[in-house]
């Protein structure tokens, strides 16, 4: 029995802030409507640079907006409620008090609405959940919809026969819908088709597929093509063209053409139509009335447009929970001759899986987007044999190339099946259950009780599945996305693993859970300390090497990426970090490897202080961008299990700066003396040994005699010594170098009148 919640007006919190005049009412038809957020509680419509209405929502975070402006400016409003489910459909309209028209049950949603020309009615589709139908290859999900047409009283009627209505493009006419209807498949392609509302007889529109992202433009439709199917965004050798085509289909021209690209329409300007490149944020614009013949682009690499700027919202709430999971990327951790693009279900599902440490690690060298080692992406691609099972069921890529493992057990034609995911999954011995809506609450009841989520979602239009690890309590979701992270702008890229989504921004459309019980396995990352050597004291300003050996009792391999880090708290910056340091938090790498031990040297230097100070220094081992060894999935050892204590005393003062401290100089105002220093003949103690001088003759040579004076005749007789007389007379008071300490410019003047008094005296 179908619930369409027709309901009595209802008084909402939205408001009308601005009218449009009919040149402005033009150009929204087509979804140039914007809907972004204003705060947490509220997102803002706008048009043109003009804000039209504040919308009341439970979280930007969880709840979806979508509009539709109407010839009489009045306004519809579809909020997808992301807490519990389904949708309501609010009118605001100048004058009138705002109401909700139509509400739905928690499995079901609404699209976006089009107004009819007059604007006296709209048309919706009212989304059902997909349901399993029997295909050759097994069942397929079919997506469902049916096509309601209501009115400003809150009137609706079901219209037509189709069940797999997507959306309503627009009117053709006063009596014609032009609608977007499901291919079959899990991440489905689209048909177009035309609805006449007087006999309810529905007719495809006849055009080149696959169809992804129809539109209404310029009286035209618009959509792309590709040659195959796309999942996530086209492979890079894959054929897309951006083509528009008359209302029944002929006439198709090509406005863009190029491999790998994946334009989205944003709006029509005049005869232009501005598109976005997905997966480079690029803007560009096309011409509506172009020729067939489209000119060739390449997906460019550029910024993202600039966005209005809004107030600032919170940033990431509190986590709640969190299963953990190694992170496996379907392009850039698959091997190098596996084209992963069409892989993000098989790669989500085995992420899944390996919570519960179903399988061990399969080391595979890939080249992309440098060399590294992954640990399971050899499981996507690969055949191997696990639980009793040989995964050897074969799908080609999306270069044609045959893989087996996962991506051949869980695709068909390109795309990943719920079924298939499931049948994986318990043939890996876990349990797996089909959820053909998703809400907010359902996904973190799952997690809560343990159970991995596997979820499809809009976040591009041809549809793409992440793994769901935890959540946050603001309605957010942590994720493993196989492709990246899709808010840095450029997409792929590596950045996947641990990636916060909000749920309104993912689209979830269904998922699958899986459950078991985890296995037992020996960990990865286990170690036991054998040896430190550490000093006890150190003077401040002064190093000290420091060694620790420890023994690998893991699983895993050391290499340059095994690390000793600081801890208590973890990535702490160190006071004793050197020069020799890979940075702060991290002394050193593993080195002299050993069979199973490793040494990890470095050097500490002691941080200055001016007093006496013990410092706690902590240290653990870390596999940078894997795990701490202390993890409670790893085998440690402990955060605290390596903690020493240094004692670090104050440098000693040396004010010379002669490199000996004030206690030990003699002299501290004199940089020429301390011990050590050469002493020289100063009379002062250059080596403060407490002598001074010492081992020096530091005595004068005796002078030469003067020279002959030119009026003195014959040069006088020296006298003699005392030790040596002459006539038998006492020379006392003879010239005497040890008894005449005269300065030695006087010296031949002394001499000279000592003589001649001697000779006197002889008279």
């Amino acid at each position: 029995m179908r619930k369409l919640g027709l309901l009595a007006p209802t008084v909402v919190g939205c408001a009308l802030l601005f009218s449009c005049g009919a040149e402005e009412l033009a150009s929204t038809q087509g979804g140039a409507l914007q809907v972004t957020p204003y705060d947490v509680t509220r997102n803002q419509i706008a048009v043109g640079g003009e804000l039209l209405a504040l919308v009341p929502v439970a979280s930007v975070h969880l709840d979806r907006v979508e509009a539709a402006l109407g010839p009489d400016r009045a306004l519809l409003c579809v909020v997808r409620h992301g807490e519990e489910g389904g949708a309501t459909l609010q009118l605001l309209e100048a004058g009138r008090t705002p109401r909700v028209l139509l509400r739905t049950d928690p499995s079901s949603s609404l699209s976006r609405p089009a107004w009819s020309p007059e604007g006296d009615r709209f048309a919706l589709v009212l989304e059902r959940p997909p349901r399993f139908v029997d295909s050759a290859a097994g069942p397929r999900l079919q997506h469902q919809g049916e096509v309601l047409v209501g009115t400003r009283e809150g009137r609706f009627a079901r219209r037509g026969t189709l069940a797999d209505v997507a959306r309503v493009l627009g009117w053709d006419g006063s009596d014609a819908l032009l609608l977007a209807r499901y291919a079959p498949g899990d991440l489905p392609s689209e048909l177009a088709a035309r609805l006449e509302l007087g006999s309810d007889r529905a007719e495809t529109i006849a055009l080149p597929g696959p169809l992804y992202d129809l539109g209404l433009d310029g009286g035209r439709l618009t959509y792309l093509r590709s040659a195959g199917p796309v999942v996530t965004l086209p492979a890079p050798t894959q054929q897309v063209a951006l083509a528009s085509a008359g209302l029944d289909g002929a006439g198709e021209r090509l406005l863009v053409e190029g491999e790998g690209l994946w334009p989205r329409r944003l709006s029509v300007e005049g005869t232009q139509l501005r598109y976005r490149l997905e997966g480079s944020g690029e803007e560009r614009m096309a011409e509506l009335d172009a020729p067939r013949a489209a000119p060739r682009v390449a997906p460019a690499r550029g910024p993202l447009a600039a966005t209005p700027t809004l107030p600032p919202l919170p940033g990431l709430a509190p986590l709640l929970a969190s299963l953990p999971m190694p992170y496996v990327h379907q392009v850039y951790d698959t091997p190098n001759d596996f084209a992963g693009y069409w892989a993000c279900g098989p790669t989500s599902t085995l992420m899944a899986v390996q919570h519960f440490n179903r399988l061990p690690a399969w080391p595979v060298t890939v080249n992309i987007p440098s060399k590294h080692t992954s640990d399971y992406g050899a499981y996507v691609a690969y055949k191997y044999t696990a639980f009793g099972t040989t995964f050897n069921r074969m799908q080609t890529d999306s270069q044609g190339k045959a893989a087996y493992g996962a991506y051949g057990w869980c695709t068909d034609g390109g795309g990943g099946w719920a079924w298939r995911m499931q049948d994986y999954a318990k043939k890996h011995q876990l349990s797996s259950d089909f959820a053909s809506s998703s809400s907010f609450s359902a996904v973190k009841n799952a997690i809560d009780a343990g159970k991995v989520v596997v979820l499809s979602t809009q976040l591009t239009s041809a549809g793409h599945i992440i793994t769901v690890k935890g959540y946050t309590s603001d309605g957010k979701l942590i994720v493993n996305d196989p492709y990246g992270n899709k808010t840095l702008g450029t997409y792929p890229n590596y950045k996947g693993g641990d990636t916060v989504y909000s749920w309104s921004y993912v689209s979830a459309k269904w998922h699958i859970t899986v459950y078991g019980t985890v296995t037992k396995t020996d960990p990865e990352y286990k170690a036991s300390l054998e040896s430190k050597s550490f000093p006890q004291a150190m003077v401040a300003g002064t190093t000290a090497k420091a060694e620790v050996v420890y023994k690998n009792l893991g699983t895993a391999s050391w290499n340059g990426n095994t690390r000793l880090g600081t801890t208590e708290p973890r990535d702490r910056a160190s006071a004793f970090a050197s020069a020799d340091w890979i940075g702060p938090s991290r002394p050193a790498a593993a080195s002299n490897i050993k069979g199973s031990t490793a040494t990890f040297a470095f050097t500490l230097t002691a941080p200055k202080v001016s007093a006496e100070k013990q410092f706690k220094e902590c240290f653990n081992l870390v596999q940078e961008q894997k795990a701490w060894f202390s993890e409670k999935d790893q085998g440690g050892p402990s955060d605290t299990a390596l903690c020493v204590t240094i004692t670090v005393t104050p440098a000693p003062v040396d004010a010379d700066g002669d490199g000996v401290a004030q206690d030990k100089d003699c002299d501290d105002s004199d940089p020429a003396r301390h011990p050590g220093a050469t002493e020289i003949c100063n009379g002062k103690d250059d080596n403060c040994d407490g002598a001074v001088d010492e081992g020096l003759s530091c005595n004068p040579e005796p002078p030469p005699p003067p020279p002959a004076s030119p009026d003195a005749g014959t040069p006088p007789t020296p006298a003699p010594t005392p030790h040596s007389p002459s006539g038998g007379e006492d020379m006392s008071g003879g010239c005497s170098l040890a008894e005449s300490p005269a300065p030695a410019a006087t010296f031949p003047l002394l001499c000279l009148l000592a003589a001649l008094a001697a000779r006197r005296r002889r008279r």
